[in-house]
């Protein structure tokens, strides 16, 4: 009699179409097995006194734990309840999980319709009716919700009193228990409030930090007295105004800049230098000094405008000593004994520059050029084609120095009839130079580093060999398991400069193995697709080996069989 006891259990659960209900609905202690049990539906399990005890169920694949879990479902498909009264009443629901006394128990005085939501914890979702795309985690999470959807909430009480509203998060102990119908509204942090029950597009982080309008975000509580942009200060903040101890600063960013370098009050300094103009200093003060003109005190101590302008100033900068007194040092030279040729005074046709061609003369200059000129006669005349007629620049002319033969031959000679460049030796790149240029617009470009990018397709005939000698590595360790990541990436198919390809995205790559990612000097990331290789070796091997887990277990399960059915 064991051995069939435990064969109908276990067959129960192994057939496409079984029930199994472990407690009566009549409230006796005693429990009992029925196959094609209550309802009409297929593969459930209903386990405790009065468990789905009037569902009457058409529905398929639903679970049902706890004293009165379900009671009252109907039509009800992929549903959970576990614990006392968990998802008392339902109708046509789907994909529910209810977990917990008094989880989803829809006392809102209708059936619960709602699909895709999961609660966890006492009285979680208490009040829902036709919510959906609904998560609550903690004792009275969404207490009060009923038509809400795509909203989630983590802690105890958090969302407490949210009937209708979507679109929100909440994270932290009684976190957003004040919204009733706001949408898109973040609490993180315990206790944390937006400013009215239909907020809209708030977020509220830190303890107790409670919102302050719609569209905006609050940072700490009134007790936070810095925020840290980075924790060495250095992010930069990016906004369209600044508002400081409740006032706009309407300065421009050019006009805060005037108070870079200042290392006091300002106020305080623009005092003490006021204190040091006094008296006789408001005497000018009822009318605009004169432009370019200098200050002065007159007969009775009080500051004027002087006739001297600041240009007729500026010639006395670099004086050492008295003027007067230099001039007058000056004039002593001059004497009748050193009278100066009057063929010799310039009358101002001569310029200074013109003067100074003379400087360094060794003899008469007309002696010179004559002499010169000598050397110029029938026997050496220049070919005219050698003339510069001005339009060569000396530059141009030096450019020809060193060159050995007809610079044309040796430009031909370089660019054969088919196009190609012909050399004997290497192709040198200068450490500041590439071959092409750093946009991407080139269909290949040489780096000075000796990187290689390539716009277009590359066509290989032959194999590509990637060194990889364990000699030339070093701190080598085990990539160990990567089929997790290795899920989180998706093949794609797109298309790309006019043509349809497959591929991976880089930014989902960067994501879980950012060490095959690169970033070029134009911010566009590449993938090394190469590198993908050992991530796809190790994931093989960990899927070999949960399959090998896999079939020991269902070999142990035969093995179980079979030694029951002996």
């Amino acid at each position: 009699m064991k051995k069939l006891f435990v064969l109908l259990f276990l067959f129960s659960f192994l057939s496409t179409y079984s029930q199994v209900r472990i407690g009566s609905y009549d409230g006796d202690s005693h429990a009992v097995v029925y196959n094609n049990g209550w309802g009409d539906g297929d593969s459930y399990i209903h386990i405790g006194n009065n468990a789905g005890v009037n569902a009457n169920n058409t529905g398929t694949y639903f679970t049902n734990i706890g004293y009165a879990a379900g009671r009252y479902n109907s039509s009800m498909n992929f549903n959970v309840h576990l614990g006392y009264a968990a998802g008392n009443r339902g109708t046509n629901a789907i994909k529910n999980v209810a977990i917990g006394a008094y989880a989803m128990y829809a006392d809102s005085g209708s059936y619960m319709t709602g699909d895709n939501s999961t609660s966890v914890g006492h009285e979680s979702m208490y009040n829902i009716s036709s919510g959906y795309n609904n998560s609550g985690l903690g004792y009275q999470s969404f207490y009060n919700l009923t038509t809400g959807y795509n909203n989630t909430a983590l802690g105890y009480q958090s969302l407490y009193n949210l009937n209708n509203g979507y679109g929100n998060l909440a994270v932290g102990l009684q976190s957003g228990d004040n919204l009733i119908s706001g949408t898109y509204n973040t609490f993180l942090g315990l206790g944390t409030d937006a400013s009215s029950t239909s907020a809209i597009n708030q977020t509220m982080i830190g303890y107790a930090a409670d919102g302050q309008a719609n569209n905006s975000v609050t940072l700490g509580n009134s007790d936070v007295t810095a925020v840290y942009m980075a924790e060495d200060s250095g992010a930069t903040v990016y906004a369209a105004g600044l508002n400081l101890g409740s006032t706009a600063v309407t300065s421009t960013a050019a006009e805060l800049n005037y108070v870079d370098g200042v290392t006091s009050n300002v106020q305080t300094q623009l005092d003490s230098k006021q204190a040091t103009i006094t008296g006789a200093a408001t005497t000018i003060a009822t009318s605009d000094l004169t432009v370019s003109r200098a200050l002065t005190s007159n007969g009775s101590g009080k500051v004027e405008v002087s006739a001297v302008t600041s240009t007729e100033l500026g010639y006395l900068d670099g004086v050492t000593s008295s003027v007067q007194t230099q001039i007058d040092s000056k004039q002593t030279t001059i004497s009748s004994s050193n009278r100066i040729n009057a063929n010799l005074v310039n009358d101002g046709n001569i310029s200074n520059t013109e003067f100074g061609y003379l400087n360094g003369l060794s003899s008469d200059i007309q002696t010179q050029l004559d002499a010169k000129n000598a050397t110029i006669n029938s026997s050496n005349r220049l070919d005219a084609n050698l003339i510069n007629d001005g339009s060569i620049s000396n530059t141009e002319f030096n450019y020809l120095n060193g060159v050995t033969s007809a610079v044309q031959t040796q430009l031909d000679s370089k660019l054969s009839s088919s196009g190609n460049i012909t050399t004997g030796g290497n192709i040198i790149i200068p450490d500041s130079g590439n071959i092409g240029s750093s946009s991407d617009t080139d269909a290949i470009t040489i780096a000075n580093s000796g990187n290689v990018t390539f716009s277009q397709d590359i066509t290989i005939t032959g194999d590509v060999v990637i060194s990889s000698d364990a000699r030339l590595k070093s701190n080598i360790v085990s990539l160990g398991s990567t089929l997790t990541k290795l899920l989180q990436i998706d093949g794609k198919s797109y298309e790309m400069k006019g043509k349809q390809k497959i591929g991976v995205l880089a930014q989902e790559i960067q994501e879980v193995f950012p060490e095959l990612v690169s970033e070029d000097d134009n911010e566009m990331l590449a993938v090394n697709y190469q590198g993908l290789v050992p991530v796809l070796i190790n994931a093989l091997k960990e899927q070999e080996s949960k399959i090998k887990d896999q079939q020991n277990q269902i070999d142990e399960l035969k093995n179980l069989v079979n030694r029951l059915l002996k």
